[in-house]
């Protein structure tokens, strides 16, 4: 029989000595049931290993601070409220790895991978109208980031709110619409922001399509993964793609782990299959 306040998980009726939390990142903040039930292990050492501890914004952090068991003064939402003192904190408890480190015994890379070859594709305008509403757009927002920019004596805002007027710039370039803003501004207090009415600029994804049904002509069973952080970019392809002979894929944050699986496998085994559609954040995690 259970004793009073004993729980019938087996898991936490265990002292622990280490709790890691692997994709650390999936631990949400407060009010998760996963995150709730991670944070009522009892251990004497918890590590959380992520290689996106910050996916979209650096609330993300809130909920792997919180299974971690940071106590500060001012609280949790007042420090993710400000970014420069999060990741000063970070610095204090963070251990960072990366792909070039080498092992002390061998001198061998911790991971050892092929080159990565990149090439710059050039884009240019469709038309001069398109140009013309993109430099209209651009000039805007070189407008707003010198407004933001401190006088003297004044403190530089944070680089993350600098960072979302400016993606507006690259999410009009992408196919992106109003509705991936809205998603992506994080400046709370600048309600005006989340009303800006975006150009329609297509020329980089019908350049990409180019590129996709290039890819297909030259070798019909050549894969090809598409990222992107913006999902009207991604559904303006799903519309495109078919249109042109190319059959897709795709993962999305609200799929569940059998149907990632099933996307997965038919990408992998379906030979007409060539083109996987990735959100930057629904496929950040959980793909090899």
């Amino acid at each position: 029989a259970l004793g009073p306040g004993e729980s019938p998980n087996p898991c936490q009726q265990i002292k622990w000595f280490r709790v890691v939390l692997d994709e650390s990142h999936c631990a949400k903040g407060k009010g998760n049931k996963t995150t709730t039930a991670l944070t009522s292990l009892s251990s004497d050492r918890r590590w959380c290993v992520s290689g996106t501890p910050i996916t979209m914004d650096i609330k993300d952090l809130a909920g792997q601070f919180g299974f971690l068991g940071l106590s500060l003064k001012a609280g949790l939402g007042s420090l993710l409220k400000n970014a420069p003192n999060a990741l000063a904190l970070l610095r204090r408890i963070l251990i960072r790895h990366h792909a070039e480190q080498r092992l002390v015994a061998t001198n061998l890379k911790v991971l050892d991978k092929p080159p990565r070859m990149d090439e710059v594709e050039i884009v240019h305008f469709e038309s001069a109208e398109e140009e013309q509403r993109y430099m209209m757009f651009e000039q805007q927002k070189q407008a707003e980031y010198i407004a933001l920019r401190p006088g003297a004596g004044q403190r530089f805002q944070s680089p993350l709110v600098i960072e979302s007027k400016l993606k507006q710039l690259r999410l009009i370039s992408s196919g992106g619409s109003e509705a991936d803003l809205a998603g992506e501004v994080r400046d709370d207090d600048d309600a005006q922001a989340m009303m800006v009415q975006l150009p329609e600029i297509l020329s980089k994804p019908r350049a990409l399509v180019h590129r996709l049904v290039e890819m297909r002509n030259a070798d019909d069973s050549a894969k090809c993964l598409v990222f992107s952080q913006f999902r009207a970019a991604l559904q303006w392809l799903m519309r495109e793609l078919p249109r042109q002979g190319l059959k897709y894929r795709t993962l999305t944050g609200d799929m569940t782990q059998s149907q990632r699986t099933s996307a997965l496998k038919a990408f992998e085994n379906d030979p007409p299959t060539t083109i996987f559609l990735l959100n930057v954040r629904a496929g950040s995690v959980g793909i090899n």
